[in-house]
């Protein structure tokens, strides 16, 4: 079974192969040759979208592209449900949490198509095709920015897209500031470098105990077992074996997502460091791996009854990093880091060991 790749922080995004259309002119001699055309009940994205597109070729060519609703024609542009009476909807799945970022780009006889799964995806669709007519934006920044000089202008295309890397960021590293916050986020929308997804993997483990401090003081057999003694600790693993651990857990998964039913998924990846419970009901768990996962697998369920598609992040991290010998639920996401990995295993070692437990994997870089 093919797993796929859902995360990155660091990544090249790789597309399909585009197959032969139609030749479709766009501009000649620095006149247009085809409107742009939208729904009338286009959403304001779309229609930003559309601006952006006219915006662009006209640097690129000089010709004035127009934005219309009506002709048949053009360059057609929105999301399936904007082009009645066209067989795009079958292709397309915007409920599914994993088909968000789908397009096609494709030239024919009636002009050139761009339709996304989402709104989001018609702007990859026109930062794509802006590419393909040699656009390019290398780094942040206007220096950075290369606009083509192109009075006659043809394409032939026939693609449907979808990202290797369903969610992924490229980040400052000591992060934005107001000078660079807006090209920035200009950088990463002209790369296709916005996801889909927004995957929660931080450490969370001390969020859930501080949440549930009042049954923690109650109970100190929550607490780990460590040199023979209960009692809080910083940076708590609780003694995952209790299935009254276990439910706390699970009810602080699903009350996030009643407070927020927008968000794509929970991180059930435990505290920094060590400090894991040594009694002999955890230690038949198995692992730490297996301690984590076994507790990230009961939270994957039981969202996922109540509201399906949604994932659970988790690193293959530090203690938890070497792979665990229980199956990993298909909707918890494993994101391998790249450094501060125990167990002595390669970097390839790890990913393909949570591979076979089914994990569905990214990459912590």
């Amino acid at each position: 079974m093919k797993t796929k790749l859902i995360v990155a922080t660091l990544s090249s995004l790789v597309f399909a192969t585009s197959l032969s259309g139609e030749v479709v002119e766009l501009a000649r001699n620095g006149k247009a040759q085809l409107p742009i055309v939208i729904a009338d009940d286009a959403s304001d994205r779309v229609r930003a979208s559309a601006k952006t597109l006219a915006d662009y070729l006209q640097r690129i060519t000089q010709a004035e592209f127009s934005i219309t609703t009506r002709q048949t024609q053009a360059i057609h542009l929105g999301v399936p449900d904007d082009f009645s009476g066209q067989d795009f909807a079958k292709q397309f799945d915007s409920r599914s949490i994993t088909r968000r970022e789908e397009y096609l780009l494709r030239s024919d006889a009636r002009g050139l198509w761009l339709v996304g799964a989402t709104e989001l995806a018609v702007e990859h669709a026109v930062w794509d095709l802006l590419h393909r007519l040699g656009y390019r934006h290398f780094f942040p920044g206007e220096a950075w920015e290369v606009v083509p000089t192109r009075r006659d202008m043809s394409i032939e295309v026939d693609t449907f897209e979808s990202p290797d890397y369903l969610a992924r960021r490229i980040w400052y590293g000591y992060g934005t500031w107001d000078y660079n916050v807006e090209p920035y986020r200009q950088w990463c929308a002209k790369n296709r470098c916005v996801p889909g997804i927004q995957l929660s993997t931080g450490h969370a483990y001390d969020g859930v105990v501080k949440a549930a401090r009042k049954e923690f003081e109650s109970h100190p057999e929550y607490w780990p077992l460590l040199n023979g003694e209960r009692k809080p600790v910083a940076n708590p693993k609780p003694c995952l074996s209790n299935p009254a651990v276990r439910r706390l857990f699970v009810q602080n998964a699903l009350a996030k997502f009643e407070q927020d039913s927008s968000i794509d998924s929970v991180s059930m990846d435990p505290s920094d460091g060590g400090g894991w419970c040594e009694c002999d009901a955890c230690a038949k768990l198995g692992s730490v791996s297996d301690q984590a996962v076994t507790l990230a697998n009961e939270v994957a369920v039981a969202i996922n009854k109540r509201h399906p598609g949604k994932l659970v992040g988790m690193y293959a991290y530090n203690y938890h990093s070497p792979p665990p010998k229980v199956r990993v639920h298909p909707q918890v996401v494993i994101s391998v880091a790249t450094s501060f990995l125990k167990g002595g295993l390669r970097l390839e070692k790890i990913i393909s060991g949570w591979k076979e437990r089914g994990a569905t994997l990214g990459i912590r870089e």
